[in-house]
């Protein structure tokens, strides 16, 4: 069976992720548990250097980043839809087969 998502091949590029050599990373930890990581090596644990922390591992950030949410306490939200396809484009160039927002 081939499922497509526009002309890419899912099945494929989840069967190449699922091999004994390969798997997914989730990076998307809460800022407590990379305190756990930071702490042992007196890494400050702010919003910059979890960024940093992210991108040395994946390479590809599909999203913008945080930005506070007007009208709230300093709630934050992620920015990067306006022109998310766009930059998903131009890391399909470099190779990329999948990103996790």
């Amino acid at each position: 069976m081939v499922i497509t998502l526009g002309n890419v091949d899912v099945v494929q590029i989840t069967q190449s992720l699922a091999t004994s050599d390969k798997g997914i990373l989730a990076v998307d930890e809460s800022a407590d548990i990379i305190e756990t990581r930071f702490s042992p090596v007196n890494i400050e644990n702010n919003e910059e250097n979890r960024r940093y922390y992210r991108q040395l591992l994946l390479r590809i950030t599909v999203d913008k980043g945080m930005v506070i949410l007007g009208g709230t306490d300093d709630e934050t939200t992620t920015q990067g839809l306006d022109d998310l396809e766009e930059r998903c484009r131009g890391y399909k160039k470099l190779g990329a087969q999948f990103a996790k927002w």
